[in-house]
């Protein structure tokens, strides 16, 4: 219920940019969703002797679930507020984040006013073989990181990064924390080679 609740305040946020008539692409993370599959799976394997998932099948179990939640929501809160769009959920595979599957079709749905919830999570990870096949890779790719190539992939003309925290911060929930409003690139830099922000949260998204 709660994971509900969060998944509605956050897209009750995107119907301004709806009214204004973006196309949009939504992505989302999923660490505590693969993390509860995991332990789900372990309980499975140790009571009742069932196979151990990969983590790649991790991965893709939670951009179902995840993508199920946010369509369902998207289309309630559209209707809410009297909207009309196609919503669609993609399960998306990424190698290692260079690429993504269906990069051409998810740009033409966006493009064509579709709503597409793609790359949950980093995508799932995969490979590409010798022979050209891909193959499952058991691994984790950065939401953010993958989220910046999607945007990239399909030409994107805006990134938005939703979080739970206002700002950007130098130094943050240190003595010295500082809000950064406004960031140039030079700056980015500088503050990132110093080390500046925290390296599992807020540099990948800078």
């Amino acid at each position: 219920e709660e994971q509900n609740q969060n998944i509605r305040e956050t897209l009750e946020n995107l119907i301004y940019l709806v009214r204004e008539g973006y196309n949009l692409i939504i992505t989302h993370g999923n660490g505590p969703q693969v993390g509860n599959i995991l332990m789900s799976d372990d309980a499975g394997v140790k009571m009742y002797g069932l196979p151990p998932m990969t983590l790649d099948m991790c991965v893709a179990y939670s951009q179902g679930e995840i993508g199920y939640m946010i369509e369902r929501n998207l289309r309630n809160i559209l209707r809410e507020h009297g909207l009309t769009r196609h919503v669609v959920s993609m399960i998306s595979q990424v190698p290692a984040p260079i690429d993504f599957k269906n990069a051409a079709l998810v740009e033409r749905m966006a493009r064509s006013g579709s709503i597409v919830i793609t790359g949950g999570g980093g995508g799932i990870p995969v490979y590409v073989d010798g022979e050209g096949m891909l193959q499952p890779l058991e691994g984790v790719i950065d939401k953010d990181l993958a989220s910046a190539m999607i945007g990239a992939r399909v030409k994107a003309d805006e990134l938005y990064i939703l979080t739970d925290v206002p700002y950007i911060y130098k130094d943050f929930r240190k003595p010295t924390q500082e809000v950064l409003e406004f960031l140039d690139y030079a700056d980015a830099m500088k503050y990132l080679e110093a080390g500046t922000f925290g390296e599992g949260s807020m540099a990948p998204k800078i």
